[in-house]
């Protein structure tokens, strides 16, 4: 069953809420220890981003050390967002491997077969730079949105690629596509 983009923005919030974590940058390790979810960096393939293990009511979320640190961030907010969205808390065993893709779009998430994927990059977005959070700080610093220098400098500051960014603000209707 799919999940309205309100309800995973809803989730997204409670989660930095009760995480103490409702700031950017947000804080992601402390995300993940509230979760109790281990966060492994380790030799993955290439078009590997990273997995989400569940066995026995523990989690670990393994990482693409080769990938930067940007997108381990976002692969991290994204596996985070299966174990919020997707996880069956009756289950005893959940997988999820991820192979490469690009912020909201890989082969089958281009082509909206694969809402799950489609799911946990909106959770991946809303988690690390949360709709009001990330439109407050642009407004506080009134920041140029079309300034390549900006981008550059708020991607830094948020710690995601200035792609996921720029994305982001497009579907923020911040930006438009040009």
């Amino acid at each position: 069953m799919k999940i309205s983009h309100e309800v995973i923005r809803k989730k997204a919030r409670h989660l930095l809420q009760s995480s103490d974590s409702y700031k950017l940058p947000v804080d992601l390790k402390a995300v993940t220890k509230y979760l109790s979810i281990r966060v492994i960096e380790d030799n993955f393939d290439d078009d590997v981003s990273g997995l989400l293990v569940v066995k026995e009511g523990k989690a670990a979320i393994g990482i693409n050390k080769d990938h930067s640190k940007n997108r381990q961030r976002f692969t991290t907010a994204h596996e985070i967002g299966h174990f919020i969205l997707h996880h069956d808390k009756g289950e005893s065993e959940d997988i999820f491997v991820d192979k490469k893709w690009a912020y909201f779009r890989d082969a089958d998430s281009s082509k909206g077969i694969d809402y799950k994927e489609i799911e946990a990059n909106n959770f991946a977005a809303e988690l690390i730079m949360p709709a009001d959070l990330t439109k407050e700080y642009i407004r506080k610093y009134d920041l140029d949105l079309f300034d390549d220098t900006t981008i550059y400098k708020l991607s830094t500051y948020l710690q995601v690629s200035e792609e996921a960014l720029t994305i982001r603000l497009m579907k923020l209707g911040l930006v438009e596509a040009y």
